[in-house]
This record gives C-alpha cells, sequence and structure tokens, in this order.
C-alpha cells in the first residue's frame, strides 16, 4: 500500500498569518492556564476546611484571621468567615447553633420588617422621613442607578 503525500504550497504572508494565528491561540491558551490556576488558588475550599472542626466550630479565630489577611480566603467562603470577624458567631458555635441563630435572626428581622412597614404605612412622619432618607442614600450608593442622566 503506497501512501502519498500531498503537499500543499503557500505564499510566505499566507504561512506567517497561519502562524501567528497559532501563536496567538497558544499565548491566549497559555494565559487562561495561569488564570485557572490563579483561580484555584484563591478559591481553596481546603484552607477553609482546615478552620472548622467537623462538628463547624472555629479551630483558630487568628488563624481565620491570618488567612484573610494573606488574601487565601476565598470570595465563595466569605458568607462563612464574616459572621466570625464581626463577633455575630461565636467560635465555639457549632453548625447546628448556627442554624438555630440563623433561623431566629430571620423571625427577627421579619417581625422587624412588619413592623417598618406598619408605622410607614400609618404615615408615621419619622418613619416615612427615615424612609426617604434611605431611599435617597441606596439611590446614591447603588452603582447600577445613574445618578446623572
Amino acid at each position: 500500500m503506497e501512501r502519498k503525500m500531498n503537499i500543499e504550497l503557500v505564499s510566505e504572508q499566507e504561512y506567517q498569518a497561519s502562524n501567528s494565528v497559532a501563536s496567538r491561540r497558544c499565548r491566549q491558551r497559555k494565559i487562561w492556564h495561569n488564570i485557572k490556576n490563579l483561580l484555584k488558588s484563591c478559591f481553596d475550599i481546603q484552607s477553609h476546611n482546615r478552620l472548622l472542626n467537623r462538628d463547624g466550630s472555629l479551630i483558630n479565630i487568628n488563624r481565620l484571621r491570618q488567612n484573610i489577611n494573606d488574601e487565601q480566603q476565598s470570595y465563595k467562603n466569605r458568607h462563612i468567615t464574616w459572621p466570625y470577624l464581626l463577633n455575630i458567631y461565636s467560635p465555639s458555635m457549632t453548625s447546628s447553633d448556627k442554624k438555630i441563630y440563623q433561623n431566629r435572626a430571620i423571625i427577627r428581622y421579619n417581625r422587624l420588617k412588619r413592623t417598618w412597614q406598619e408605622r410607614v404605612s400609618q404615615s408615621d412622619p419619622f418613619y416615612v422621613t427615615l424612609a426617604d432618607t434611605i431611599l435617597k442614600d441606596v439611590y446614591r450608593t447603588d452603582g447600577h442607578i445613574k445618578f446623572f442622566q
């Protein structure tokens, strides 16, 4: 069985163009590979797991603070770490304790929200003024709302 080789001749310009596209793709692949490695290091779940016991209690608050300071904390885990930093959770709270606390906080929040809505609907001047101030502040600080049109 004889094999024939098809050799296609291309101009120097076509060769350079195809080479530049290939090298550009290669560079892009390398860049994306580096970005993926960087993201993997930023979103390291192992560092998070070493901070909590099996029951969900914090092992060492100083190590948590050091991880955050060294930027080893993933943005995905910030919802777990911020309550410790703000002293909402004590380091000894287990996962079940946190769930109980969260449920109580939700109930308390909804109760306050209902009270707030009732007082605003009754046109209590203090709460109406406060609601207007808050709304103005939201418009001022929200990046999605254009201040100047």
